[in-house]
Order: structure tokens, then sequence, then C-alpha cells
């Protein structure tokens, strides 16, 4: 089996100070790290700033209620790595009592309180002296000073020079209508995930790059793999650099790939067909774009909502997943901001709103029937939680950060994470796939992977996040579906611990 080495993951780290005053701790930090803080308010109040590869977010102790309170002065530390980190990688925070001695020259490091109370040493990032090299007094100290500034300088070039040759690689890829770097051989693998690293074949311990590029949603038809793929950086105006790839997969092998639609908008999202239409939610626009692959119909586009802004699609509704429920609607989901409770929007076959109800999720992601009690699950991202119809199915106590993807099986949940990230700085945040079993919910496995997951589905395509493949096993079994009314006032939703 062809694997890749966890050992190339990046790590990423959040720290979360929890605080009665979070309103006085955010100025605090903006005054002293010259930083802005980003504010959800659902489930409670939360902010965050991005520091590099750190996260800084300070939350409410309060909570919202007794099971989301904290104690004042908590610190919650987050860190994603690729498995066990060595001693010598270790970073321990220095005690409160601690001086910060002579490793870090006076003038170099400054060290403070919070209003919380909270101790901070802070210093400059090393990427800002690259290139200068200290005092020293012995020449061992010199040869060690030339070393780490001159090894700083190429990871600095590194990072700048790959950033030029992945965008020269979108660019002839647009223009020639190809698709470059395909690893075809999948045996031993049983999911496809989507992220902005590439698209990735994975199984509960290992995982391998198929194609290079940006990737959002996946699905499955007549055993051929579907992807949508951003080409080149997101601009902030509409463009047309989104497109739909098509994996011809035969005997465990990739056979082919090629470019099936092309001038989409790059701020695409999930896709999924319902019958021989394939649909694909054009997050940035507010609409729902219906092709029909290898034909010569256009692409037409539908606005559930109304015509609407870019900004407001983006940052308003932010629709980004839809699902073909078997009694005829379309499930489409709303992510809202952080700031509002996420919602569902069910639609006719015209795309015209049936109804719409809030769930109790921030950010939601992903909307999955079942053939179960729990009638589907959505992917609650800021909560860190997996919430069906009856409440949660799995909750922050495993360890989830942002949630987003979702593949059920009749065995399998598979749920992916990553640690949260501004726009621009997700392309760079690695992440996580877990396996669940579904008859307890208890997690089985936990795989690293080098970039955030944005949709996963079953290679096989026996996944009931894909709609022709569940609207086709509610047939087989003659169950009744759930009607839209029977879910127009949904249960509260309570924690699984109570």
């Amino acid at each position: 089996m062809d694997r890749e080495s966890k050992a190339s993951i990046p790590s990423a780290c959040a720290v979360e100070l929890h605080s009665n005053q979070p309103e006085k701790l955010v100025q605090f930090y903006e005054q002293t790290l010259g930083v802005k803080f980003r504010s959800t308010a659902y489930p409670f109040r939360r902010y965050s700033a991005r520091l590099g590869r750190f996260a800084l977010i300070i939350g409410d102790a309060r909570g919202r209620d007794a099971d989301t309170a904290s104690e004042p002065g908590k610190i919650t530390l987050a860190l994603m790595s690729p498995g066990e980190i060595s001693p010598d990688e270790r970073k321990f925070f220095l005690p409160h009592s601690r001086p910060l001695g002579s490793a870090l020259p006076e003038r170099l490091a400054t060290r403070l309180q919070d209003p919380d109370g909270n101790y901070v040493a802070l210093a400059p990032s090393l990427e800002g002296v690259v290139g200068v090299v200290p005092w020293f007094s012995t020449w061992r100290e010199f040869r060690s000073s030339v070393k780490e500034a001159l090894l700083l300088w190429i990871a600095q070039t590194g990072k700048h020079l790959r950033r030029r040759i992945e965008g020269w690689i979108d660019r002839c890829e647009m223009a020639t209508n190809r698709v470059t770097f395909t690893r075809r051989d999948l045996r031993g693998y049983t999911h496809f995930i989507a992220a902005r690293t590439g698209l990735y074949a994975i199984n509960p311990t290992s995982y391998k790059r198929v194609l290079r590029g940006r990737f959002f949603g996946i699905t499955v038809k007549d055993g051929d793999v579907y992807a949508f793929q951003a080409i080149g950086e997101h601009e902030a105006g509409s463009n047309k650099n989104g497109r739909i790839v098509k994996l011809t997969i035969r005997n465990d092998r990739v056979e082919k790939v090629r470019v099936v639609a092309k001038g989409l908008d790059s701020g695409c999202h999930q896709i999924d067909f319902i019958g021989e239409d394939l649909l694909v939610v054009d997050c940035y626009n507010g609409s729902i774009v219906k092709i029909r692959p290898d034909s010569d119909e256009e692409p037409k586009s539908y606005y559930p909502l109304g015509n609407m802004s870019r900004v407001e699609a983006r940052d308003k509704y932010h629709m980004n997943s839809i699902a073909g429920h078997p009694d005829g609607t379309l499930w489409l989901m709303l992510h809202n901001g952080g700031n509002e409770r996420s919602e569902i929007v069910v639609l006719d076959r015209q795309f015209e709103v049936v109804r719409r109800f809030s769930v109790d999720a921030a950010a939601a992601h992903n909307i999955v029937f079942t053939n179960d009690e729990s009638e589907y699950l959505i992917a609650d991202s800021l909560g860190g939680r997996v919430l069906s119809r009856k409440g949660v199915i799995i909750d922050g106590g495993v360890g989830m950060l942002m949630v987003r993807g979702l593949s059920l099986d009749e065995n399998t949940c598979v749920v992916g994470d990553s640690v949260f990230g501004s726009r621009p700085f997700r392309r760079f945040v690695p992440g996580r796939v877990h396996f669940f079993d579904r008859s307890t919910w208890k997690l089985q496995k936990t795989l690293s992977v080098p970039g955030a997951p944005t949709d996963i589905r079953r290679i096989d395509g026996k996944d009931m996040s894909i709609s022709n493949f569940f609207a086709a096993q509610a047939q087989a079994t003659a169950k009744a579906p759930v009607s839209p009314e029977s879910i127009a006032e949904p249960e509260p939703m309570v924690s699984a611990a109570s």
C-alpha cells in the first residue's frame, strides 16, 4: 500500500482563555498584540484571533448553560499534530514565578500580565530577523547562529517558491483543461476526502494524495467520482475559476481524470447528484447550479432565497450543503455565520422554499439522512459535535474541533475536523478524520491528514450522504420517508450525557 509520511503534516494549535469578562481581555490583547479578534455569538460569545499558525481564543466562562460553563482563568490548549511529539520539540509554558533567564535577551522579550492574571511572555517571530546573526562569544555560537539563520531563510524562500509553482501549475491546468499529478492505485483505501491541499484517498490508518489542488464537494455516481476543484487563489470579486473533475475508477484504480464542467465560481462548496442532475451549491452567489455532465446543456442557476450581494451570500447565509430527500424535496444548509443558529431550508424540485427551520448548531455543514430513528445528521461545526434529529450523537468529549465532512454507512460514521483558520489561512491548516462505530457511536480510529477536510465520501458510493444511494436504499426497504411537516417543529436537542 502506498503511504505518505505522517511526519509531513504540520502542527497547529490554539489556546483558549476562559474569562467572565471576555470583552475586557479582547481589548487588552488587541492593544498589546496589534491583532483583530473575530467574534461569534453562538452557542455563546467567543472571540478568536490568528497569530501565524497559532490561534488565540477568548471564551466566555459563563457559557450558555451549566454544561458549557467553565472555570474563570482556565486555559485550554488545543493541539493538532501528526502524533507523539518528540522530547526535543516539546515546549512548556513558564510558571508565573519563574524569571525568563538569559535565553532571550531582555530587549527582545517582554513579560506581562493580562487583566485576568494570566502571565504572558512575548518575543518577536524569528521570521523578522532572518539573515541577522546575533552577537556571539564563541565560534561554536557563531556557527550555530549562522546555520539557524540560513535554515530559516531557506524555509521562507521555499514557501514563496512553492506558492509560485502552485500558481503556475494552476494556470497551466486552466489553460490546457487538464488535471495533473494523479496517483492511481486505490487498493486498501475506503474513502475520499476533499481538502484545500488536494484530493486524498484514506483508510483508518493511512492516506495518499490522489490529486493536487483545492477541492471542496465530492460525490459518486455509477462508480465514478466527481469533485469540485477551485483553480488558483480565490478572488474577492466574482470569478469563473471553478470546475468539476470526473475520476473514472475501475478495479481499485483511477483509469483517467477529466474535466466535465468548468466556468463555475470558485466559491462553490458541496455537490451531489439528484437523479441525472448534478447540483452544485454556489455559496458565494447564493445559488444552486444544475449541471448535466457530458451534455451540451448549459448550466442553470436557481436562487431559492432570491438575489443577493456576494458579501451577503458569503457571510450572512453561506449556503454550503445540499441533500435530496426520498420524498422528493431538497434540503439546503444555511451556515448563517457564527452569530445565529444555522438553518435547514426545505425546497421543492423547482427550488422554491417549502419551509425552513433552525437547528441547534453554529456555522453548520452537511446534511446526511439516516435509515433509523436519528432521521438525519448534521455537523455542528463551531460546537465540535454531530447532531441528529433526536439530539447530540457525537459530542466534544472526543476532542473534535471545527467539524466539517460527514460520511455514513451501515457500520461506520466518518467525521472530519480541523483547527479553525481565517479564510486565507485555511489552505495551510492540517486536519483529522475520525472513524466512529455507528452502533455505539464510540471512536475507533483517528487519522491526521495534511489538509482540513471539506467533504468526505466512500469511494464505492455506498454512502448515505450520497442522495441517489440513500433514495435507492429507502425504496428498496420500502420505508416511508419522513415528510417535511414532521420536522417543522424540531425537538430540543439535548446533550448525550443528560
